[in-house]
């Protein structure tokens, strides 16, 4: 494998983990704010880590599009979460959505590239 692949994999690895275990989280937590804790640590990791110009603004307009998406299930289809305290969604869930932003575009970058 080349040199420039390898290192492809390893961002698509290092920004697509975390996204993995945050999801893993839901699963394994019962405590919405234990999830959102620690989905909190996780993301200001990497963001700090390999943070690019402006890309507080794509997780922020994830985060503003998560609520909108996720509101609009619950009332035009009728969607429900077993534990929601974030007008019927989980407080977690919006910084999934923020999160999901910035790794597709970091892995979209790194495709690109």
């Amino acid at each position: 494998m080349r040199k420039e692949t390898k290192k492809k994999w390893k961002l698509f690895l290092y920004d697509f983990i975390p996204f993995l275990i945050m999801i893993s989280l839901s699963y394994i937590f019962n405590s919405e704010l234990g999830i959102l804790l620690i989905g909190l640590i996780l993301v200001a990791y990497t963001l700090i880590q390999r943070y690019e110009k402006r890309e507080i603004y794509i997780f922020i307009f994830g985060v503003i599009i998560g609520i909108i998406l996720e509101l609009t299930g619950n009332i035009a289809l009728g969607q429900t979460w077993r534990e929601s305290s974030f007008f019927k969604i989980p407080i977690w869930l919006p910084i999934f959505w923020g999160y999901g932003f910035v790794v597709i575009r970091r892995i979209g970058n790194i495709i690109v590239r």
